[in-house]
């Protein structure tokens, strides 16, 4: 009844100006916040929504897909492991579609200052009512959307980047770093897939064809991902691998330790495992990059080959 193709990702999730009712991704990929009363709807219901909307506005791509993970699987709602590859199965976009964020007020009718408020704001935001008549019949409540109710206008929220924009911007970006050769080398070699790595504001996250349920993994259902590459502002590539990758290849990563020097740190979003808690990465400048480059590429390869044979090895279980 709220929004058709609407799928939630949150109820009462713990924010620090409060609890929005409910969140969800709509069928093109935004978030939207709902904020429900039991009765009429009123200016202090819009101020509060908009108090959401602007906090949730507010964090980064990355931190805002951790918060919406982290909190998922309270109150009905199904817990999501590693968000931004949730997402990118469910949207097939990036994180940065994500927002503008659409913002709806649910209640059974609205006062005219909030109406009046939300008409105003409609020049710039994507906010609107969804007002319901409820009803009892014979013991049953009976819940109807209402006819009418405040027009919504087209929110002119920023372009979203396409893929080929998002590329481009990384290749300029490794030019204005004096370092698109070791770019574009990496990008070639450290992908042993056929799928295509998929491009952020920052790199490449790189994904196998088919996702990989592991019985090892903590706190989710599968894995999507192997590793990334980013830019670094100090003129080096980034490589981090996830910790279901060290998980596949442990012995090969031991292995290569003592060589690459692997810095180690909790994942932003990335699952781990019941045994690696932590991503590894490693920054690397062009003569650095000259050096192991043999190594990295042997790690890609066998992190590929190790997921494949666990995607056999899970079938013929």
């Amino acid at each position: 009844m709220l929004l058709h193709g609407l799928t939630i990702v949150g109820r009462q999730t713990p924010t620090p100006v409060g609890y929005p009712d409910l969140l969800g991704i709509d069928d093109d990929g935004r978030l939207v916040v709902f904020e429900l009363k039991r009765g009429t709807l009123t200016r202090e219901a819009v101020a509060q929504l908009l108090d959401y909307g602007s906090f949730l506005e507010s964090l980064n791509d990355e931190d805002l897909a951790e918060l919406i993970a982290r909190e998922s699987g309270n109150h009905g709602v199904k817990k999501i492991g590693n968000f931004e590859e949730w997402y990118q199965e469910r949207a097939d976009k990036p994180l940065e579609h994500l927002r503008p964020c659409r913002l709806v007020l649910v209640g059974l009718g609205a006062d005219d200052r909030a109406r009046r408020i939300v008409e105003f704001l409609q020049g710039g935001l994507d906010i609107s009512f969804v007002t319901l008549h409820g009803f009892r019949h014979e013991g049953a409540t009976l819940l109807a959307t209402q006819a009418g109710g405040t027009k919504q206008r087209p929110s002119p929220g920023p372009p979203r980047p396409r893929r080929e924009e998002l590329i481009a911007s990384l290749g300029a970006r490794a030019t204005e770093l004096r370092i698109s050769d070791l770019w574009n080398d990496a990008t070639g070699i450290l992908n042993p897939f056929e799928r295509e790595p998929e491009p952020t504001k920052s790199g490449f996250t790189f994904y196998p064809l088919r996702r990989l349920v592991m019985p090892e993994l903590s706190h989710a259902t599968a894995a999507h991902a192997t590793h990334s590459l980013t830019l670094d502002p100090a003129g080096k590539i980034r490589i981090t691998f996830f910790p279901v990758s060290v998980e596949l290849c442990s012995d090969r990563f031991d292995e290569a330790v003592p060589t690459l020097h692997f810095q180690k740190e909790v994942p932003p979003n990335a699952p781990v495992t019941e045994h690696v808690k932590e991503q590894f990465y490693i920054l690397l400048n062009q003569p650095e990059w000259e050096e192991h480059k043999d190594i990295l590429a042997g790690l890609v390869t066998d992190i590929a080959r190790e997921w494949s044979n666990r995607l056999r090895d899970t079938a013929t279980g």
